[in-house]
């Protein structure tokens, strides 16, 4: 996926309800739950995704807001829009040969993850995780927060009860 510099494409799981009409870079599956969690939503999303993520576009096949593309590669290109109003558009090499150029009214991300640590005594290592061993005392990091290999909800689970026991019943001090 190619993006501008400087260019930040809004996440889909920070969107609400009233989107109707969206191109979504990525079919990771926040885009599931997304649609769970918004039976209502008239939305129209057409997903961009690559073939090694096949497989988490089951659970969308059926739904009749969601028109997969499988693609090989994906660039957004800045466009003057309607009364010169700056916009893009999506030039996408898809997985049967072919070309496609779309020209969303949004365009979202659902690919991947990165840590969201709130603002403030956390210390951050070089791409953004924080790591417990880093940390001042008192404040306890968990699931996603703590490395990239640590991304999964049960280990945020375990994590938010080791911190929940830690205030409790502190580890001990000396030898």
């Amino acid at each position: 996926m190619d993006v501008p510099d400087g260019m930040t494409v809004p996440q889909l799981w920070r969107t609400g309800p009233r989107l109707t009409h969206a191109l979504v870079l990525g079919a990771d599956r926040p885009l599931g739950t997304w649609l769970r969690a918004h039976p209502e939503a008239d939305a129209r999303l057409e997903v961009l995704y690559p073939p090694a993520d096949a497989y988490k576009t089951a659970e969308l096949a059926g739904d009749p807001r969601v028109q997969l593309h499988e693609v090989r590669e994906v660039r957004v290109v800045p466009v003057s829009g309607g009364g010169g109003a700056p916009g893009h558009e999506v030039r996408a090499h898809l997985a049967d040969g072919t070309t496609g150029t779309f020209a969303p009214h949004q365009l979202l991300v659902n690919a991947g993850s990165r840590p969201a640590a709130p603002e403030g005594s956390l210390h951050r290592d070089a791409h953004g995780y924080c790591p417990p061993d880093a940390q001042p005392p008192g404040l306890h990091t968990a699931g996603d927060l703590r490395s990239p290999r640590h991304q999964r909800i049960t280990t945020a689970h375990g994590s938010g009860a080791a911190a929940a026991l830690t205030a409790h019943y502190p580890p001990p001090s000396g030898p």
